[in-house]
């Protein structure tokens, strides 16, 4: 039945709308707080971002960057931009706080 189908994508097409806004609004605000502050601190950017997630989406979800902690804590550290683990690792205990 065409109805069911067509129900059955848009439930789809809305599932992946909420991964993609899940996974990738922590990043967006993020680089957007660069902008809107201005500042080139990455924590405080980490921070404003996460603020903006907050009040948006009613949670502090950090998303896709979250691969980045697993990896530091399976002992993968030369991760991301050749920061130091311990840089990285700040930034998620900061993170920690502010949730």
């Amino acid at each position: 039945d065409r109805s069911v189908a067509a129900d059955r994508m848009m439930l789809l097409a809305d599932q992946t709308v909420d991964a993609v806004r899940a996974s990738l609004s922590f990043i967006l605000a993020h680089e957007l707080a660069h902008l809107w502050v201005p500042t080139i601190d990455e924590r405080e950017a980490d921070c404003y971002g996460l603020a903006s997630v907050l009040a948006e989406r009613g949670k502090p979800e950090i998303g896709v960057f979250g691969a980045i902690q697993e990896a530091l804590s399976q002992g993968r550290s030369a991760y991301w931009n050749g920061l130091p683990a311990s840089v990285i690792s700040q930034r998620f205990q900061l993170i920690g706080v502010w949730t």
